[in-house]
Order: C-alpha cells, then structure tokens, then sequence
C-alpha cells in the first residue's frame, strides 16, 4: 500500500494524516520543506516505489541567497523522487501566488518545477476551479478539487481581563425595546500581513457603515508585531493608531484563534478579505457558528463568500455597502449547513486515496 508522505508539519497536514488513517491508509507528516525533503527520501527506508509525497507550501526569503538555494534544493527532491520512483502531488494552498514571496522571478521558477513534475495538482476548493484552470493553463489536465475541513482550536482567550473587554465592548451599545441589539457588531481577526485586505479597508468599512446609518462595534483581534519585527514586513502603525482612536473599534494586540462558535450570540458579522486565491478557514469557521460573512470582491475570499451564499462581498468602490450588509444579515442557516457537509477531512482523504 503507498504511504501519503505530506512535506511541511502543521494542523492541515495532520488532520489530512488522520483522515487517511482512519480510512485504512499510510500516512505521515514531515516536518521537512520541499528544498530540504531530499535528504529524508534518498535515506533507506525514506519511501517505497509508488509512495506521493505531497508538496504544499512553497515560500520564499527575505534573503536573495538563501532564496535562490530553495529551487536548488527543489530540483534535488525531485531528482530523488525519480530515483525512488516516489510520485509527486501538490496541494497548492496557495493558487495563484506564495503568501511568502520576496522574488518573483525565483517563486514563478519554483512553481513552475512543482508544475511540471506533479501528478496531481490539487485544489483546495472546489469553486476555485475556474481561478486554477487559468492559473494552471499550461496543464488542465492535472488539477483536481480537494476540499479542508475544521481545524480544531487550541488557542483561546487566554486572558480573562480581555475576554471581558471584549465581551463589555460589543455589549455595550444596549437593547432596543423589542430587545434587539442596537450595534452592528462585527468581527476582524486572524493573522496579519500583505495580503490581508480586511485590516487595510477596515477604516473605510468603519466609516461606511456610520455614514449608512448603522452603528458599528468592530472588534480587532490580531499580533502586528512578533519580537519587535512588523508580521510578513507590513507596518501597521498607521492602522493601530486609527484603531486607539476609533471609538467604534477595540483593537486587542494579540493572536488569539477566537472560536466563533463561543462568541456568535455577540457577533452579527465576520469582516475578512484577501488579495490572493487561498483559501481561508474563516469561511468554515464562521460557517460552524452560523455567522455571516461580510468580504470584499478579490480573491478567494470574494468569489467563495458569494457563490456558496455565506454572506456578501463589496464591491472596490464600497458603493453598495449598505445593501450587501443587509444581505449578508439575512442569509439562511441552511446555506452554512450546506457548505460544511460537503467539506471535511475526511473527504479530502478520500480523494487523495482515489488517485493513489
């Protein structure tokens, strides 16, 4: 039986482990990078002949040298991989660029290494299909679909002071008569960095929203800085500024993975948007709380939010904010429902073992 061999250890690559060993298949994680992955693979013991090793995230550097060493190493791995006949398949998290990318000429050559010498390159969701045949062009005939699941949460409110600032926050723009909530209570959380437009249009959005009319309680959860460097080389300092004087923004300065589910009686929306084409876990996140999603029409994120009905994205020039709002607020519980039963982990173990 082949053995699914995932380069690059994380909670993605050991759910996908478990998925396929709970369906009777071999699997492990390594907590190797494609560049490095040839050491372990020519080793005795590294894999057998028709073993996949899947490729998934392909970074790159700050640093110019060490980045053009990375498709070096790559083109090793892939010299070790004939020589141990082990196939290759590249969950590509990241359809259309690296989150990572510092030299474009570089990253653009590493990919089109993994493109050319994968058998499967998959997809991470199905309505991205579209987006992957033009990215993909060159070789159609390899992608497929796959689809993630929940990640379980191991990271919490670690802090009680600031749960219950949090909590305060959102609670304190009172009851209507009928005992409806008077603010627009919105959440924007999750890593920080280039590519994460929500951060970047939230004053815009803040503004919008009062000059709609509505009342709006925005609660920022994030960690701009890790050891005094700025997350992914964007400085935030403009927008933290923004954020301390906002008086309809808390802006809590730490990575928590809030659990939507614990908060959706507080929440009425979740604000996130992308400028890539990966996919995000909010959109399964705020699923499982039954929370809508207010995004931003680019990239993944956008196009998802809409097609699947989970909320509504804006258009570039926030001109019909007011009504996508509105929108989003009054979208079915069933089309959440939808949208999780067909994507889980154990899906994507079945259609990882169907190609193997």
């Amino acid at each position: 039986m082949s053995t699914f061999h995932f380069i690059g250890g994380d909670r993605k690559a050991r759910e996908l482990v478990r998925a396929i060993r709970q369906r009777g298949g071999q699997a492990a994680e390594l907590k190797l990078y494609p560049f490095t992955a040839w050491f372990h693979f020519m080793r005795p013991g590294g894999a057998s002949g028709g073993d996949v090793a899947v490729i998934r995230y392909l970074n790159d550097h700050p640093s110019l040298v060490v980045s053009l060493l990375k498709p070096v190493g790559d083109i090793l791995t892939v010299t070790v991989f004939k020589l141990r006949r082990v196939r290759v398949f590249w969950l590509c998290h990241n359809l259309d660029r690296e989150t990572e990318k510092y030299w474009p000429l570089v990253s653009r050559f590493r990919r089109r290494i993994w493109e050319r010498v994968s058998e499967r390159i998959l997809v991470t969701d199905p309505l991205l299909m579209d987006a992957a045949n033009t990215v993909f062009y060159r070789v159609r005939h390899k992608v497929a679909p796959i689809t993630l699941g929940l990640l379980p949460k191991d990271k919490r409110f670690n802090r009680k002071e600031a749960e219950r600032e949090a909590r305060e926050f959102l609670r304190s723009g009172g009851v209507t008569e009928d005992g409806r909530r008077r603010t627009l209570n919105i959440l924007c959380a999750g890593v920080s960095g280039k590519k994460y437009l929500h951060f970047d249009l939230l004053p815009q959005l803040e503004r919008g929203l009062r000059e709609a009319g509505w009342e709006p309680r925005i609660l920022v959860v994030t960690r701009f800085q890790k050891g005094g460097v700025w997350s992914r080389g964007k400085d935030y300092s403009g927008f933290i500024e923004w954020c301390d004087r906002a008086e309809s923004v808390l802006l809590l300065r730490d990575y928590i993975d809030i659990d939507e589910q614990e908060w959706a009686d507080d929440i009425d929306l979740v604000w996130r948007s992308m400028s890539d084409w990966s996919f995000a876990f909010t959109l399964l996140n705020a699923s499982a709380a039954g929370i809508p999603i207010l995004s931003y029409q680019s990239g993944a994120m956008g196009l998802i939010v809409e097609k699947a009905g989970l909320g509504a994205s804006i258009s570039w020039d926030f001109c019909d904010l007011d009504e996508k709002v509105k929108a989003a607020l009054a979208v079915p519980e069933t089309n959440f429902q939808v949208f999780l039963e067909k994507r889980s982990w154990d899906n994507a173990a079945r259609v990882l073992m169907s190609f193997s």
